[in-house]
């Protein structure tokens, strides 16, 4: 990768160290009895939260106030633009015009998993509030272990690491955290804008740059042979829906391995002959593939 390497990548994760975190100058100290008690706090606070979305009925999901979910699958009831206008409006207090607005008739498919999900939710067990606990511990304990990644400038400065994970700072460490988002931030946008700015300068034909979108996706298939190399992904993660890409004779510069990994970001080159793919993939590790090609094909795009 020449502009979204690794170390861009890591340094874009600590951008925002400190939109979660609460100021408590108690955080100050290490302190058993506090910890405890501010633990069980926000373990409080998850169990509720997770017992409200647990008894989400999908009847008030799928059907407007005042319109029963029969008549939503029976193709009784129809909204109007005004009526989604009115809804966004009153539910999530988002203003809408019709412009923004298209209506699509609900396919049998969507109306028979819409029933599966409600007659799931009639018959689902009691809400269970030690696995909603045990859920909050595992949280709990991921986000004491990524204390680890933060530079150890700022971790020493850190009197009570428990109280971090569960999102207390004191009002200094906040604004450390802040000020070191702020610049990081600054970083990533530069090496974006003139990633941006070289990919625009590649001439790259239309029918690659639209289908050349696999963020997120989940590679399942590679088959390397001498003349191309074929990549496969479940894409349910991603926003495509091509699955499959060939790389026409492949000539693999930095190589890696990249079966069950996510395609996270790429840098796509004209080169003389072809085309110089970089791709940053992330999953039990991550790993940075490079190699040259002469053409680049999606099979089921065709």
């Amino acid at each position: 990768m020449k502009y979204l390497t690794k170390a861009w990548y890591e340094t874009m994760q600590f951008t925002d160290l400190h939109f979660d975190k609460r100021i408590n100058e108690k955080a100050a100290y290490y302190d058993d009895d506090l910890f405890k008690r501010f633990y069980k706090r926000r373990e409080n606070a998850f169990v509720k939260q997770e017992r409200e979305v647990y008894n989400v009925d999908p009847r008030d999901i799928y059907a407007p106030d005042g319109v029963s979910i029969e008549s939503v699958l029976s193709g009784e009831y129809k909204p109007t633009v005004e009526d989604i206008i009115l809804e966004s409006r009153l539910t999530w207090g988002i203003e809408l015009t019709p412009e923004d607005i298209l209506i699509v008739e609900m396919t049998e498919d969507e109306k028979v998993a819409i029933k599966k999900e409600i007659e799931a939710f009639d018959n689902r067990s009691p809400f269970d509030v030690e696995a909603a606990k045990l859920q909050f511990k595992q949280i709990y304990e991921s986000d004491l272990e990524s204390i680890k990644k933060i530079p150890e400038h700022i971790v020493d400065q850190i009197k009570d690491e428990r109280m971090f994970a569960l999102g207390y700072c004191t009002k200094e460490i906040y604004n450390i955290l802040k000020q070191f988002g702020k610049e990081n931030q600054k970083y990533v946008d530069t090496v974006l804008s003139e990633y941006h700015q070289a990919q625009e300068a590649q001439n790259i034909p239309e029918r690659i740059l639209e289908n050349f979108g696999f963020h997120d996706c989940l590679i399942t298939v590679v088959i390397q042979e001498q003349d191309k190399l074929v990549l496969k992904f479940d894409t349910k993660s991603g926003f495509t829906t091509i699955d499959e890409v060939v790389f026409v004779k492949p000539k693999i510069i930095e190589g890696a391995s990249i079966l069950s990994k996510y395609w996270i970001y790429h840098e796509l080159y004209r080169v003389d002959g072809g085309y110089e793919v970089h791709i940053l993939l992330d999953g039990d590790e991550m790993v940075e593939f490079t190699f040259l090609c002469e053409e680049i094909h999606f099979p089921k795009s065709n």
